[in-house]
């Protein structure tokens, strides 16, 4: 593995929801970069996005209970998503247009590049589709 996973806002619902398909999996995969890696990435987008999710669907208990967890992680490197950084999403938004990504998909991606990561824990398909590797495999 790399020096550092990005997490995307599937995984970490996956860890949130005991009912999500993904759970198990993600769990098992979630300790193991812990004890292999180290450090996992994401972004404030992708931070929201998932407290939005969690908030909504499981409650708001278990939505502030994601924000502390992720906000007193000492592993958790979470990259505020610049402007230019949004501009340079708007160009994959339309480049991939057939794939319907999602906007924090796209800063995703271009956080992910400009960090030289390729490795993603996420059961996201686009992250697949525009060239990163998405674990578990």
């Amino acid at each position: 593995m790399s020096a550092g996973i990005f997490v995307d806002s599937s995984a970490w619902i996956a860890l949130s929801d005991k009912k999500d398909e993904n759970h198990t999996p993600a769990r098992r995969f979630f300790s193991l970069i812990f004890t292999e890696n180290g450090q996992v990435v994401s972004t404030n987008h992708v931070i929201g996005e998932t407290y939005t999710f969690v908030c909504h669907r499981l409650g708001y208990s278990l939505a502030q209970q994601f924000l502390t967890s992720v906000r007193e992680s000492q592993r958790l490197k979470n990259i505020f998503v610049s402007r230019e950084q949004e501009e340079k999403a708007y160009g994959l938004l339309a480049r991939y247009r057939d794939q319907r990504l999602s906007f924090v998909d796209a800063t995703s991606f271009v956080v992910m590049r400009e960090n030289r990561m390729s490795e993603c824990f996420t059961f996201d398909r686009h992250f697949a589709a525009v060239g990163f590797r998405c674990l578990p495999s």
